[in-house]
């Protein structure tokens, strides 16, 4: 990070503020960039910001000359040290608004993840043109492949065990949430070499403000505005209206009449005001700004067959991570039909885990479900299949 305040001199340095310092690496553009977004929160909470290339800094932490630049540090007014990702959740901590997500990243099994999320950020933090080196880093390492399979499991394993006193229904999102946002991190870290040097919008961008998986679109420099004609527009606005429709009105209603008719209308409107509504709204929104996403929804009942709806048309988003990190790493040992199961009970097992576990009943429905649509698929496919059942099943 570079000073957002290149005048700072070393009698600033000597200043003692209430807080502490914050060291970080002054010839790093991600590192500078990152101080002239959090010193307007952090400066006036009692921080001050050095770069580790002066020589106050270096004697105040005891560096000698030469010595690599790992990670920033953060060192209070009474002499407490933090560093790397401790560093960063010290520096959280201070801030009301994201004071929570501190306490959630300090949990065992989380500041694990977090301290490998950072490591991994710091030796790729020199980025220019896409390639990255961090000179007497580890940047030549082999990248840990298996590592994006674990990381959708940490944070859901951590809600799990974390929210068994929990209402179900706070449960259930908290785990949805937790799944989604693993899976958009091993998606990151599946492509990591190439998000480098991308501006920090796009890499911000996909991480928190878009639900699909495939980072593709938004490595990709297209014009600054792709055409949104306004049915598309309409399109969303149709999701939304059926989905407050049915929430507001129709489940009270259906309450009235049988529990679960309530359940189905709630479900319904839900993935209407959703899937076909927000979620369809944001991709012509990143459309409109010039990143070329598809909605996840891609007009399902248009489906000539089960192997088109699941591949095709209904939700993409789970579609480009299970063809990414379960598909394509399995087929060529499984074989195209083994590969096709293993996906469809990687389905049918998180929604075990979303649904089943947080309601408490159900167990193995959703797996089952998710199962024969699989086998429905691979019948599909057969010879039989293409001669009798094509477009029919």
């Amino acid at each position: 990070m570079i000073s957002a305040k290149p005048e700072t001199t070393e009698t600033k340095d000597r200043e003692r503020p209430a807080a502490g310092w914050v060291f970080y690496d002054g010839d790093c553009r991600l590192c500078q960039a990152s101080v002239a977004r959090f010193e307007p929160w952090l400066g006036p909470r009692g921080f001050l910001f050095v770069p580790l290339q002066s020589a106050w800094a270096r004697e105040k932490l005891g560096m000698a000359e030469g010595d690599p630049l790992l990670e920033m540090i953060v060192l209070t007014r009474d002499g407490q040290r933090f560093g790397g990702a401790d560093a960063v959740l010290h520096l959280a901590s201070a801030v009301p608004g994201v004071r929570p997500f501190a306490w959630l990243a300090g949990l065992p099994g989380a500041r694990r993840l977090s301290h490998w999320t950072y490591r991994r950020i710091a030796e790729r933090r020199h980025c220019a043109a896409g390639a990255c080196a961090l000179p007497g880093a580890s940047s030549g390492r082999p990248r840990a492949r298996w590592m994006r399979h674990v990381t959708p499991v940490v944070p859901a394993a951590i809600v799990l065990a974390a929210g068994a006193a929990w209402p179900p229904w706070v449960w259930m999102w908290s785990l949805a949430l937790a799944v989604f946002f693993g899976c958009k991190l091993a998606m990151w870290i599946d492509r990591a070499g190439v998000f480098c040097g991308q501006p920090l919008r796009r890499r911000g961008g996909f991480l928190f403000l878009w639900v699909g998986m495939d980072p593709r679109p938004f490595l990709r420099d297209g014009p600054p505005s792709l055409q949104v004609a306004a049915g598309d527009w309409l399109r969303g606005g149709v999701g939304v209206f059926l989905g407050l429709a049915l929430l507001l009105f129709g489940v009270p209603a259906a309450a009235e009449w049988d529990p679960l008719a309530a359940g189905w209308a709630g479900m319904i409107g839900l993935t209407a005001l959703l899937h076909f509504g927000l979620f369809h709204w944001l991709a012509m929104a990143w459309r409109t700004a010039g990143v070329p996403v598809e909605p996840i929804m891609n007009r399902p009942l248009r489906s000539r067959g089960l192997g088109e709806f699941w591949s095709r048309r209904w939700n993409l988003g789970f579609t480009d991570l299970a063809n990414r990190l379960v598909f394509e790493p399995l087929w060529r040992k499984t074989g195209p039909a083994g590969a096709t199961l293993v996906v469809f009970a990687v389905s049918g097992l998180v929604h075990e885990l979303v649904i089943s576990i947080p309601a408490r009943g159900g167990h193995g429905g959703p797996l089952a479900y998710f199962l024969l649509q699989g086998g429905g698929v691979l019948l599909e496919r057969s010879r039989v299949g293409k001669r009798h059942l094509h477009g029919w099943a």
